[in-house]
């Protein structure tokens, strides 16, 4: 079963790359929007189920604390605590997004208004460990 699960993960992201290339040829695609990736947003707060970095295949979601940590971690703590995807390592597979019970996973491009501001939020978090 984790074969075929990690071949289709494979063929999506094979498509979506076939995909983006074929839209950038045509020119209905610009790169900054290639560039982007998806971002959890706050609907995480308190919920952090993990399940989202278990189908990751490049292991760009972490949070405040190892996910080990996070995992053994009632509910009052992570009321807390988000998980937060790194821009520069998503693949774009889009794997995450269905595992997600809070719904709390989008693409850049799709953030809802209200939580338009995690976009930057994510950054900020990476742009903090990155200093450490």
């Amino acid at each position: 079963m984790a074969v075929c699960t990690a071949m289709s993960v494979h063929a999506t992201i094979y498509k979506r790359a076939w995909l983006i290339f074929q839209l950038l040829i045509a020119g209905t695609l610009s790169a900054e929007l290639v560039g982007m990736s998806y971002v959890i947003t706050q609907k995480c707060v308190g919920c952090c189920d993990t399940a989202c970095v278990d189908v990751c295949p490049c292991d760009c979601i972490v949070g405040p604390v190892p996910v080990d940590e996070l995992r053994a971690m009632g509910l009052p703590q992570k009321a807390r605590v988000q998980l937060f995807i790194d821009p520069d390592e998503c693949i774009c597979c889009g794997a995450c997004v269905p595992e997600c019970p809070a719904e709390a996973i989008f693409h850049e491009s799709e953030v809802p208004t209200e939580y338009v501001g995690d976009i930057e939020l994510n950054r900020r978090f990476f742009a903090e460990k990155a200093r450490r």
